[in-house]
């Protein structure tokens, strides 16, 4: 279940606004201008329903950070209260649950399992929103969902690491982990804003855990499954791994969004995987080797993501090489879709080149 949304999950991004020391925002054109009107449209719908009907924590999240980046406390403020009283765990029968995210909610459908990505996603966008609208409100909630985040870690087998979800039927936690489970940017800068240690340390570990996952190709391993090492005790790096060793770039991308502040050189390395790559990116690669493995673009999330990457490092050369393919992908997007909310949101924050780093 959970492992069908890294695709989804591909094109997120680090939670907050950085203002300080980004590049100058571009100004609004037509292209980001459709964009902006679909997003303002999801928001005042107070979200926007998959095809499986379902309303999606990342989705909210992603529009709470647009309201954020236009200075528009009023989108901001609708949305945030969907994200509040609908996914946010509260008055449950099981307290381990507490304050925990839903991953997503459906109308008249008991929520399942709670969301790794989406408590930083939400939690990291109250925070940036406290700061952007003074909020006292929104800090502390942001706060809590980060500290509550922490319950998901676990060492097992002397391997450290966030376990993906927990499951609110069977009340038990999964035993692996994804790297888009992780954002240890946000957690630093949440850790360092707010003085509190407890997030601080969660952020240490995230980025020593993110030091073992780097391939060859200079991709980054998916999974993190400590349990592995049981029947291959003296290969204890397999259990950072990806299946069949095939990575997708869109991943690598998102992930390297959340490690750019604390962990520059790989998402550097990564940044020139996907920028060298620019007209000719596809889907998946060996992650060892970097050969392709597929024939399939792959597309606007991941040159939007490349794109954001550039502009989160800095890197103004790797931005103009993907410039003109990442445009050319995103009047397609917009013209035929499908088009979610995070990719509606990456596309625009893309073409406004709005930096992402929760500096406070």
């Amino acid at each position: 279940m959970v492992f069908a949304l890294i695709v989804v999950r591909a094109a997120l991004v680090v939670c907050a606004l950085w203002i300080a020391g980004a590049p100058a925002t571009a100004a609004a054109d037509d292209l980001e201008r459709g964009y902006a009107a679909k997003i303002r449209a999801y928001g005042a719908a107070g979200g926007s329903s998959r095809p499986d009907g379902y309303l999606y924590a990342v989705d909210i999240a992603a529009i709470m950070r647009f309201a954020i980046a236009t200075s528009d406390p009023t989108l901001y403020t609708h949305v945030r209260d969907v994200a509040v009283t609908r996914f946010i765990i509260a008055g449950s029968a099981d307290p381990e649950a507490s304050d925990y995210v839903a991953w997503r909610v459906k109308n008249g459908e008991k929520i399942d399992a709670s969301g790794t990505t989406e408590a930083l996603d939400i939690g990291g966008a109250l925070l940036a929103g406290a700061k952007k609208f003074d909020r006292s409100e929104d800090r502390a909630i942001g706060q809590r969902i980060l500290r509550a985040y922490g319950r998901h870690q676990t060492v097992d087998l002397g391997v450290w690491m966030i376990r993906n979800y927990y499951n609110l039927v069977t009340r038990a936690y999964a035993t692996n982990s994804y790297l888009v489970d992780y954002d240890p940017d946000v957690l630093a800068n949440a850790g360092h804003a707010l003085s509190d240690s407890y997030l601080t340390d969660l952020a240490m570990k995230s980025y020593k855990l993110m030091d073992h996952t780097v391939a060859p190709s200079g991709l980054l391993y998916d999974v993190v499954q400590p349990e592995l090492a049981t029947i291959y005790p003296v290969q204890a790096q397999l259990v950072y791994f990806s299946p069949n060793a095939v990575a997708q770039p869109a991943n690598a991308c998102s992930v390297a969004r959340r490690i750019a502040r604390g962990r520059p050189e790989i998402a550097k390395r990564i940044l020139r995987f996907g920028a060298s790559r620019a007209r000719s990116l596809v889907l998946a690669y060996d992650i060892r080797s970097g050969a392709a493995l597929d024939k399939r673009s792959a597309g606007t999330p991941a040159l939007a993501c490349f794109a954001r990457l550039a502009d989160d490092v800095r890197d103004f050369d790797a931005r103009r090489e993907l410039e003109g393919v990442f445009r050319d992908n995103a009047k397609t997007q917009l013209a035929q879709g499908p088009l979610d909310a995070v990719l509606a949101v990456d596309v625009d924050l893309a073409i406004r080149r709005v930096a992402d780093g929760f500096a406070l």
